[in-house]
Protein backbone atom coordinates (compact mmCIF):
# COMPACT_ATOMS: atom_id res chain seq x y z
CA UNK A 1 0.00 0.00 0.00
CA UNK A 2 1.44 3.41 -1.03
CA UNK A 3 1.85 5.75 1.79
CA UNK A 4 -1.12 8.88 1.45
CA UNK A 5 -1.07 11.82 2.97
CA UNK A 6 -4.76 13.28 1.44
CA UNK A 7 -5.28 17.05 2.14
CA UNK A 8 -9.14 17.51 3.12
CA UNK A 9 -11.54 17.27 0.35
CA UNK A 10 -14.99 19.25 1.24
CA UNK A 11 -18.26 18.85 0.34
CA UNK A 12 -21.10 21.50 -0.01
CA UNK A 13 -23.99 21.58 1.85
CA UNK A 14 -26.65 21.12 -0.36
CA UNK A 15 -24.61 17.95 -2.08
CA UNK A 16 -24.49 16.53 1.57
CA UNK A 17 -28.15 17.09 1.71
CA UNK A 18 -28.75 15.51 -1.44
CA UNK A 19 -26.51 12.55 -0.35
CA UNK A 20 -29.14 12.08 2.89
CA UNK A 21 -31.72 11.95 0.52
CA UNK A 22 -30.89 9.15 -1.60
CA UNK A 23 -30.11 6.97 1.28
CA UNK A 24 -33.70 7.60 2.45
CA UNK A 25 -34.76 6.44 -1.22
CA UNK A 26 -32.04 3.45 -1.39
CA UNK A 27 -31.55 2.82 2.32
CA UNK A 28 -28.86 -0.18 1.35
CA UNK A 29 -27.06 2.52 0.01
CA UNK A 30 -26.62 3.70 3.44
CA UNK A 31 -23.47 1.82 4.83
CA UNK A 32 -21.46 2.51 1.81
CA UNK A 33 -22.06 5.98 2.00
CA UNK A 34 -22.37 6.70 5.80
CA UNK A 35 -18.53 6.61 6.32
CA UNK A 36 -17.69 8.97 3.50
CA UNK A 37 -20.39 11.76 5.42
CA UNK A 38 -18.52 11.15 8.68
CA UNK A 39 -14.73 10.78 7.48
CA UNK A 40 -13.13 13.21 9.09
CA UNK A 41 -11.27 14.31 5.74
CA UNK A 42 -14.43 15.51 4.13
CA UNK A 43 -15.36 18.76 5.55
CA UNK A 44 -19.03 20.66 4.90
CA UNK A 45 -18.53 24.18 3.12
CA UNK A 46 -21.05 26.59 3.20
CA UNK A 47 -22.28 29.14 0.70
CA UNK A 48 -22.16 32.08 2.65
CA UNK A 49 -20.21 35.03 1.19
CA UNK A 50 -22.86 37.69 -0.19
CA UNK A 51 -20.47 37.69 -3.84
CA UNK A 52 -21.08 33.66 -4.03
CA UNK A 53 -25.02 34.13 -2.78
CA UNK A 54 -25.06 36.09 -6.42
CA UNK A 55 -23.53 33.27 -8.26
CA UNK A 56 -25.85 30.76 -6.84
CA UNK A 57 -29.17 32.57 -7.94
CA UNK A 58 -27.52 33.32 -10.99
CA UNK A 59 -26.81 29.46 -11.67
CA UNK A 60 -29.90 28.44 -10.40
CA UNK A 61 -31.67 30.96 -12.83
CA UNK A 62 -29.72 30.00 -15.65
CA UNK A 63 -30.42 25.85 -15.06
CA UNK A 64 -33.94 26.75 -14.06
CA UNK A 65 -35.21 26.04 -10.52
CA UNK A 66 -34.57 22.36 -10.04
CA UNK A 67 -33.96 21.14 -6.41
CA UNK A 68 -31.50 18.96 -7.61
CA UNK A 69 -29.35 21.32 -9.07
CA UNK A 70 -28.63 22.99 -5.68
CA UNK A 71 -26.33 20.60 -5.47
CA UNK A 72 -23.99 21.41 -8.69
CA UNK A 73 -24.60 25.09 -8.05
CA UNK A 74 -22.94 25.01 -4.24
CA UNK A 75 -19.87 23.25 -5.81
CA UNK A 76 -19.50 25.42 -8.43
CA UNK A 77 -19.84 28.39 -6.34
CA UNK A 78 -17.10 26.82 -3.43
CA UNK A 79 -14.50 26.03 -5.97
CA UNK A 80 -14.58 28.92 -7.63
CA UNK A 81 -14.33 30.71 -3.96
CA UNK A 82 -11.82 28.26 -2.65
CA UNK A 83 -9.57 27.77 -5.89
CA UNK A 84 -10.54 23.75 -5.56
CA UNK A 85 -11.58 21.02 -8.26
CA UNK A 86 -15.18 20.50 -8.37
CA UNK A 87 -16.18 16.78 -8.43
CA UNK A 88 -19.29 17.02 -11.07
CA UNK A 89 -20.77 14.48 -12.83
CA UNK A 90 -24.18 16.66 -14.27
CA UNK A 91 -23.33 17.69 -17.92
CA UNK A 92 -25.18 21.13 -16.66
CA UNK A 93 -22.27 21.47 -14.02
CA UNK A 94 -19.66 20.68 -15.76
CA UNK A 95 -20.39 23.28 -18.60
CA UNK A 96 -20.77 25.79 -15.73
CA UNK A 97 -17.34 24.22 -14.69
CA UNK A 98 -15.78 25.29 -17.95
CA UNK A 99 -17.81 29.09 -18.16
CA UNK A 100 -16.14 30.10 -15.05
CA UNK A 101 -12.59 28.35 -15.56
CA UNK A 102 -13.33 25.52 -12.51
CA UNK A 103 -11.32 22.26 -12.47
CA UNK A 104 -13.37 19.85 -12.71
CA UNK A 105 -14.11 15.80 -12.86
CA UNK A 106 -16.24 13.43 -12.58
CA UNK A 107 -16.82 10.24 -10.20
CA UNK A 108 -15.32 7.63 -12.30
CA UNK A 109 -12.46 10.16 -11.66
CA UNK A 110 -13.04 10.05 -8.24
CA UNK A 111 -12.51 6.38 -8.21
CA UNK A 112 -10.04 6.04 -10.24
CA UNK A 113 -7.97 8.20 -8.74
CA UNK A 114 -8.67 6.30 -5.14
CA UNK A 115 -7.81 3.17 -6.94
CA UNK A 116 -4.41 5.23 -7.99
CA UNK A 117 -3.70 6.10 -4.69
CA UNK A 118 -4.41 2.54 -3.49
CA UNK A 119 -7.01 3.94 -1.00
CA UNK A 120 -9.34 1.28 -2.26
CA UNK A 121 -8.16 -1.67 -4.91
CA UNK A 122 -8.96 -1.09 -8.46
CA UNK A 123 -11.26 -4.06 -8.11
CA UNK A 124 -13.12 -2.65 -5.39
CA UNK A 125 -13.51 0.53 -7.05
CA UNK A 126 -14.48 -0.81 -10.18
CA UNK A 127 -16.95 -3.10 -8.55
CA UNK A 128 -18.52 0.30 -6.42
CA UNK A 129 -18.90 1.55 -10.44
CA UNK A 130 -20.34 -1.85 -11.46
CA UNK A 131 -23.00 -1.28 -8.70
CA UNK A 132 -23.35 2.37 -9.05
CA UNK A 133 -24.35 1.86 -13.15
CA UNK A 134 -26.33 -1.09 -12.19
CA UNK A 135 -28.91 -0.40 -9.56
CA UNK A 136 -32.31 -0.62 -10.45
CA UNK A 137 -34.23 2.68 -10.05
CA UNK A 138 -32.05 5.77 -11.85
CA UNK A 139 -28.44 4.23 -12.48
CA UNK A 140 -25.42 5.95 -12.30
CA UNK A 141 -24.67 7.01 -15.93
CA UNK A 142 -21.17 6.55 -16.44
CA UNK A 143 -19.00 7.63 -19.65
CA UNK A 144 -16.69 3.87 -18.83
CA UNK A 145 -18.40 0.97 -19.84
CA UNK A 146 -15.78 -2.06 -19.42
CA UNK A 147 -12.93 -2.66 -16.39
CA UNK A 148 -10.50 -2.30 -19.23
CA UNK A 149 -11.29 1.59 -19.73
CA UNK A 150 -11.69 2.14 -16.23
CA UNK A 151 -8.09 0.77 -15.63
CA UNK A 152 -7.07 3.04 -18.39
CA UNK A 153 -8.43 5.62 -16.29
CA UNK A 154 -6.64 4.16 -13.08
CA UNK A 155 -3.19 4.05 -15.14
CA UNK A 156 -3.59 7.86 -16.06
CA UNK A 157 -4.03 9.04 -12.73
CA UNK A 158 -1.22 6.92 -11.44
CA UNK A 159 0.74 9.41 -13.89
CA UNK A 160 -0.36 12.37 -12.30
CA UNK A 161 -1.08 10.93 -8.64
CA UNK A 162 -2.19 14.49 -7.19
CA UNK A 163 -5.53 14.50 -6.11
CA UNK A 164 -4.83 18.46 -4.53
CA UNK A 165 -8.15 20.28 -2.57
CA UNK A 166 -11.64 18.92 -3.65
CA UNK A 167 -15.11 19.87 -3.73
CA UNK A 168 -17.62 17.40 -4.07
Amino acid sequence: MLEVNLEPCFVAKEVRNEIMKGIRKYPALEPKLRPVLDALWLQELLVTEPDDLILFAKLKKRWGKEERNDGEAATLVLAKRYDLAAVIDEIIGRNAAGDYKVKCFGTVGVLARFAALEIVSRDDAWQLHEQMTNMPQDPYWSPVKSKQKFQEQVDYHIESLSLGKSII
